[in-house]
């Protein structure tokens, strides 16, 4: 292995819990040892005699900007000879077009220029790197973000806060500090709804995602109504370790939705109260109307149809006469 021989030390690099690269001068690889090839998502004849000119490579700074060749760690050790010590760097490369976030300590062994190797050490900062990029917008967000413990979800113990933002301490009332390691059902009172709540603990039993629009409680009492979206959130080994509740105060519009539901309901009940009331008055002055037929054309003593009646008949026979053609007798 090119000088690399003694047998110890090359039993400590194959049971070292980091990565360990050693390259050449010319910077291609001629020993990786296994947690090395797991982390750079490699085999060892994949990764044997890679340069970091490889075009499979692509390093990515602390910003997220990519990283100019010449700033890469082993080409920075090898020009100025120097350590370079706790450098966060991303890696995208090997079977995964995700990147892979280390914390990288690169120098160079020897004197003689064709007998240097450069030795790298690579630490996977991936879940710290990925929790530290997302807590400010998480922090941030306009919407109440609450995460959960998914260990014990049952009555009355779970399950447990252990994070909320700033936008769930303004809506809510309750500090961080008084709010971890309670409940969120502290949060719920009599009028929220049973069957939502029913709803939600269910899908947590079975860690599916679930949304539901509830009636809460702040800190002094006062109801909201918040839209939530509650969704598992998984490890590594794919297995649930929390819930992650995305909520948004909706307050407003679910009143203003109730508001026009009970304008709707009132007009509703005006119609069909203007509806009964003209037929009412046309029930009414149907029966007006036959009376006064009854007063101008009967006699009021006796009942009997009077001389208008006798005038009134007459003509409409003759009309009928005239537009059919036919004889009238008295």
């Amino acid at each position: 292995m090119n000088g690399i021989s003694d047998l110890n030390f090359k039993n400590l690099l194959e049971y070292a819990q980091v990565g360990v690269v050693i390259h050449n001068w010319d910077t291609s690889i001629v020993y990786i040892n296994p947690t090395g090839l797991a982390l750079l998502k490699l085999d060892y004849d994949q990764a044997i005699g890679r340069d970091i000119y490889d075009p499979h490579w692509t390093l990515i700074d602390e910003q997220g900007n990519l990283m100019a060749v010449e700033d890469y760690p082993v080409n920075v050790v090898k020009s100025t000879r120097k350590k370079v010590v706790n450098k966060v760097l991303g890696v995208v490369g090997g079977s995964s077009k995700e990147i892979s976030w280390f914390m990288a300590n690169d120098y160079f062994e020897g004197h003689d220029d064709d007998k240097n190797f450069i030795v790298v050490t690579l630490t996977d900062i991936s879940d710290a790197k990925q929790q530290i990029s997302f807590h400010d917008v998480v922090e941030n967000t306009q919407d109440m973000v609450v995460i959960t413990d998914a260990k014990n979800i049952k009555h009355p113990e779970g399950p447990k806060i252990i994070y909320v933002n700033k936008a769930f301490e303004i809506l809510t009332g309750y500090s961080s500090s008084e709010i971890i390691g309670e409940t969120p059902r502290i949060l719920q009172g009599n009028l929220t709804a049973p069957q939502a709540k029913q709803r939600i603990y269910s899908a947590l039993e079975r860690h599916e995602e679930v949304t539901e629009t509830l009636l809460n409680y702040d800190v002094r009492g006062r109801p909201y109504w918040v839209e939530m979206n509650i969704i598992p959130l998984k490890n590594k080994f794919d297995e649930v370790t929390h819930f992650a509740a995305i909520q948004r105060d909706v307050s407003k519009s679910k009143f203003q939705t109730e508001q026009l539901e009970k304008r709707n309901k009132d007009l509703k009940e005006l119609k069909i109260n203007l509806e009964n009331l003209v037929q009412e008055r046309t029930f009414e002055l149907q029966q007006t109307k036959s009376q006064l037929e009854k007063i101008a054309f009967f006699d009021p003593l006796t009942s009997i149809p009077n001389r208008r009646f006798f005038s009134d008949q007459v003509n409409k026979l003759v009309r009928s006469s005239i537009r059919h053609g036919g004889p009238v007798a008295f």
